[in-house]
């Protein structure tokens, strides 16, 4: 059994409404059916992370200026009844990302007002407080993070002032002290890392890169390296890139499930791959279009394109259309309940 939420830009009680919606875990909810229940965030979702130990406990990240739309790092302890906003500097922030690594939230906030105070901040305390990040990841922004065995790898950017643009992409870093300290892997150039992805069975990375961050409009203009698919075999210390038809595609997804990656890109659709360097074409209609998201539950996958969220269960094989939103999906994701998870998307 899945029990399927939706938490979106906007909050109404209605069933099967589009993406401007947010909704809450009923207790008597029917396996299946998306519901919509909670406040009006009336700003584009970045970030959705629900506690591994409380399911109520959901953080939602916004993005947008402050004198357009209401940004910050959102907090509901009762799964979706009442909100709360984080405390300055994140509730007039752009949340760029959010992650929830070993117990430790990580946010990436970019303050149009106060860019000083733009870059990575974390929770202990699973959201009750938040500290600055120690360099080098104080004044940066995660674009991508993964934890491997304890190894800790994240995208790193920097951003002008006016949030859109990339100043410096630093590639990818890794910590093997649990974030207190990072060595940098992997320069491309100016590329932003968009996405990690590890095959837990052979231990091969996968580091998807663009000049595009579909889920927040960023851009940087200083790419020299092709875009497309990046794979270490050695826990990051050296690096191929993938074959055609990947090279210079905007990487939006990236999902390892069962020994086969799954690469969802902005023109082109979704492509898998079993060793990480040549990749086909998935089925339609996931043969072209933009697949921002591809996640699995429970052996199920789903995946998101354009408005629609798709289901396969045979691996992605076949897929069928299990909701159509009202406005583009930016975030699919599952909490991880080994036996009844939710699925949320915004």
């Amino acid at each position: 059994m899945i029990r399927n939420l939706m938490i979106l830009s906007a909050i109404y009680l209605a069933i099967l409404a589009g993406t401007d919606f947010l909704a809450q875990p009923a207790q008597a909810q029917t396996p299946g059916v998306w519901q919509v229940n909670g406040p009006e965030f009336n700003a584009e979702i970045t970030g959705i992370i629900v506690d591994p130990d409380d399911y109520r406990r959901i953080h939602v990240g916004t993005r947008g200026r402050v004198n357009v739309v209401n940004p910050g790092l959102f907090r509901t302890l009762n799964g979706g009844i009442s909100w709360s906003i984080a405390p300055a500097p994140l509730d007039k922030s752009t949340i760029e990302s959010i992650y929830w690594i070993n117990s430790t939230l990580y946010a990436s906030a970019y303050n149009y007002t106060d860019s000083l105070s733009s870059g990575v901040y974390l929770s202990y305390d699973r959201g009750d407080s938040w500290n600055r990040a120690a360099a080098p990841l104080h004044d940066k922004i995660l674009t991508a993070m993964l934890d491997v065995n304890g190894v800790l790898y994240a995208g790193v950017v920097t951003l002008n002032n006016e949030e859109e643009e990339v100043r410096s992409a630093l590639g990818v870093f890794r910590s093997i002290d649990g974030g207190n300290s990072w060595e940098q892997l992997l320069d491309l150039d100016g590329l932003m890392v968009t996405r990690l992805a590890v095959d837990t069975s052979t231990g091969r990375l996968f580091a998807g890169t663009s000049t595009y961050m579909g889920y927040n409009g960023v851009v940087s203009y200083l790419n020299v390296a092709p875009q497309g698919v990046y794979v270490s075999n050695d826990g990051g210390d050296s690096w191929t890139q993938a074959n055609p038809p990947l090279n210079n595609e905007y990487v939006e997804s990236l999902l390892v499930y069962d020994g086969t990656a799954y690469l969802g890109t902005y023109f082109s659709g979704m492509f898998t791959s079993t060793d990480g360097i040549d990749w086909t074409p998935a089925p339609a209609p996931l043969d072209s279009g933009r697949v921002r998201n591809v996640i699995v539950a429970l052996d199920t996958m789903f995946a998101s394109r354009n408005n629609i969220v798709y289901r396969s269960l045979d691996a992605g094989n076949t897929w069928e259309q299990n909701i159509t939103a009202t406005k583009p999906v930016t975030v699919l994701m599952s909490d991880g309940h080994p036996t009844v998870p939710y699925l949320y998307f915004g």
